[in-house]
């Protein structure tokens, strides 16, 4: 089975990725061994701040990481596109190619903040909707508000706004099923300890939102 990763950090020396060719390579090989085909390469773009490399430099760092992986013989396909902070100017800077959407399909990927949502932010949503956009949100399961208020993912799902969550999340709501299982199990001593503590930590996604997730169509 193939697999393809739409929110991929891949780029050397760009953003918070990788910082050199050599680490773009061992991730590409890492993603072929676990069964990837494509990633979509999604550097940041922050409005106002340094990471908001142009157009052109992404271009030649990904044609550089795909010549790169083309001669060490690993077989994935790196695709461009970004990861776009949520940003009133986001319909503009698509408008004027200042940053590219996924794959050049008509999926955009937007980052939320870790904490409040920025004054609007449903207009701002909504603009790249009404521009015949589809919106991927990036990690939902970070931003405060939305943990807190639920009713705001039922909302944005309605409203045809996908999610994309960090596997983690579903791997700790595993893990803390699994602590409420071992709390009813006998004595410690009959089995096996769980992995490391790592994979356990406390999931952050509530519930409701959790189980809602859509998948982004093909």
């Amino acid at each position: 089975m193939n697999f393809i990763d739409l929110h991929c950090h891949i780029l050397p020396g760009i953003d918070d990725g990788p910082k050199t060719l050599k680490e773009s390579l061992e991730m590409a090989r890492i993603f072929e061994e676990a069964g990837y085909s494509h990633v979509v390469a999604t550097p940041h773009a922050v409005p106002g701040t340094t990471w908001m490399p142009k157009p052109g430099e992404i271009r030649d760092l990904l044609a550089e990481l795909k010549h790169a992986i083309a001669k060490e013989g690993t077989r994935l396909n790196v695709l461009p596109g970004r990861e776009i902070a949520l940003d009133p100017q986001i319909s503009a800077l698509i408008a004027n190619s200042r940053v590219q959407t996924l794959a050049g399909t008509s999926y955009v990927l937007i980052e939320l903040p870790f904490q409040r949502l920025l004054l609007g932010w449903e207009h701002v949503i909504f603009d790249v909707l009404s521009k015949g956009f589809a919106v991927l949100l990036a990690h939902p399961e970070r931003c405060a508000q939305l943990t807190a208020k639920p009713h705001l993912c039922d909302q944005l799902i309605e409203s045809g706004v996908y999610f994309q969550v960090n596997g983690t999340v579903f791997w700790d709501i595993m893990a803390a099923r699994l602590r409420k299982w071992l709390s009813i199990w006998p004595p410690k001593d009959s089995f096996t300890a769980w992995p490391p503590t790592a994979t356990m930590r406390k999931a952050e996604m509530p519930g409701r939102c959790d189980g809602r997730q859509k998948a982004l169509k093909n």
